[in-house]
């Protein structure tokens, strides 16, 4: 059982320290002529069909020696796909600290009696926090509205608000979407819409069940909320396939359109669709879940948003503070970023960063990306290995070189944050994306986040080779076969090459 939430982390932050103290007596660099076979491996890798059709990019450095190892394309600019989480991870963590909390402030308009009456608005100012999500924990929609509401209620002794529910989503610009995000990954959970204050992270699941006989299907949202609804034109059919059902969500509405055919013999299918407003689905959730719990809201719910074309909506009067709900801290947060790659934690991340660190008038994702880039300025190099466009690396122009890559690698190697970081990425065989990837005698030595958008399949991170050493790498593959499964492949052996060759 897990008893907390880093707990395959701490795990092998124990591996780590132990690895460390085993590293006074490693072996040095091998002779060069061992590098010689290896690269050869890896270059007739790349070199068959259908990879040779593909832009491959690739740098590896002995973190010992600080030498390259190997290097193709190093300085060539890709697009890199999730890697680029590590950039904002590592940036946040450079930024903050590991044990950060972001906070989540509940105002008020209005006067709090002895007895726990507000008579004015209750005002939910978000602060970039993602902590309000259980769903990649404990799988359970409701827990995070429930826990939140406690605190709510708990540190503000509210017993029932006579008036407004406002959800204050100005902490940033409303940009709710990347850059360059695929118009089809918007309905998703992995496209999902950024908020300042979101439960879920801005997700709503939809509950799809068969019935056993054939005909209609019964569907439920989960956490339901009066925004939601369903046109529903799905049926049940005998030798019905997974691709046999349709579902559409317009970006500006919660209306779901299904249609087409699931097995009748089928379990309920579950799908996780991007909410189009994730404050204002806040905002139903906690009414609903304060009325749950005896707080009785009168008022409506409300959001305020701040846009660049538009003055902001003021208050209708002086505001003063209630009470500020700690989240997670940083280092659990990176779990979902660095181990599931978690897209829209890692946006709040680059936001966050941007809050702190203001630029004028520029949105805060920029302002976030102006930040990573003077606090490295001698790796990060604006116009010449690195474009940051998001957070999360879903945008396609986002880019960067492999060498950037290995270089900002080696610099987290010399850190103090090393091991503690080398911790929270996914472990080869045993955890996150790589759960499934280079397992057997790779298995907890490779260290790594991947990434893969449409056409774009990459890896990014350590190997402690067989022969003792530690190796930065990355691999970066753009215009790859569509379905990106030998390309996969392809990486997970170049990699296991690092491993035993070097």
């Amino acid at each position: 059982m897990r008893n907390c939430l880093l707990s395959p982390g701490f795990r092998r932050g124990l591996i780590g320290l132990l690895i460390a103290g085993l590293m006074a007596g490693a072996p040095s660099a091998g002779p060069a002529k061992a590098a010689i076979p290896a690269a050869q491996k890896i270059k007739g890798i790349i070199a068959r069909n259908p990879h040779q059709r593909a832009f491959w990019g690739i740098s590896v450095v002995n973190l010992e020696t600080g030498k390259p190892l190997l290097a193709i394309n190093e300085d060539r600019l890709f697009v890199p796909a999730s890697i680029l989480k590590i950039v904002t991870g590592y940036g946040a963590w450079d930024t903050f600290g590991p044990g950060h909390r972001f906070t989540t402030d509940v105002l008020t308009t209005g006067t709090l009696t002895p007895d726990g009456r507000l008579n004015g608005s209750l005002i939910v100012s978000g602060g970039g926090d993602p902590s309000w999500s259980y769903r990649f924990f404990e799988n359970d929609f409701a827990k995070p509205v429930q826990a939140f509401a406690q605190s709510l209620i708990k540190s503000t002794g509210l017993t029932r608000v006579d008036g407004d529910l406002v959800i204050d989503d100005t902490r940033y610009l409303h940009e709710p979407s990347g850059p360059d995000w695929a118009w089809e990954d918007l309905q998703w959970s992995y496209g999902a819409r950024i908020g300042a204050f979101c439960f879920n992270d801005g997700v709503m699941a939809l509950e799809i069940t068969p019935s056993g006989g054939g005909g209609a299907v019964s569907t439920r949202f989960m956490p339901d909320y009066a925004g939601a609804s369903v046109h529903n034109e799905a049926a049940a059919r005998q030798g019905a396939a997974q691709d046999d059902l349709i579902c559409f969500k317009p970006f500006d509405s919660d209306r779901v359109y299904l249609a087409g055919f699931v097995s009748p013999n089928s379990s309920p299918l579950t799908l996780r669709l991007a909410v189009s407003d994730p404050a204002l689905s806040a905002g139903w959730w906690l009414c609903d879940e304060l009325n749950r719990q005896g707080v009785t809201v009168s008022g409506q719910v409300r959001v305020r948003h701040r846009y660049h074309y538009r003055a902001l909506e003021p208050m209708p009067g002086p505001v003063r503070r209630l009470a500020s709900i700690p989240g997670r801290t940083l280092a659990e947060l990176l779990v979902p970023i660095l181990e599931k790659s978690i897209n829209p934690y890692a946006e709040l991340l680059l936001r966050n960063i941007g809050a702190a660190s203001p630029r004028g008038d520029s949105p805060e994702r920029v302002a976030g990306a102006e930040a990573l880039y003077a606090r490295w300025p001698g790796l990060l190099k604006p116009g010449q290995n690195i474009q940051l466009r998001d957070g999360s690396g879903l945008s396609r122009s986002n880019l960067l070189t492999p060498a950037m890559m290995t270089g900002l690698l080696a610099l987290i190697r010399k850190s103090e944050h090393f091991e503690p970081f080398l911790a929270l990425l996914p472990a080869s065989g045993s955890e996150g994306t790589l759960r499934n990837r280079l397992g057997g005698r790779t298995t907890g030595r490779i260290f790594a986040k991947t990434g893969r958008i449409t056409q774009v399949v990459s890896m990014a991170g350590y190997v402690r080779t067989a022969g003792g050493r530690w190796l930065a790498f990355c691999v970066i593959v753009n215009n790859c076969e569509p379905f990106a499964f030998a390309t996969k492949t392809a990486i997970d052996d170049i990699v296991e090459i690092l491993y035993r060759h070097y």
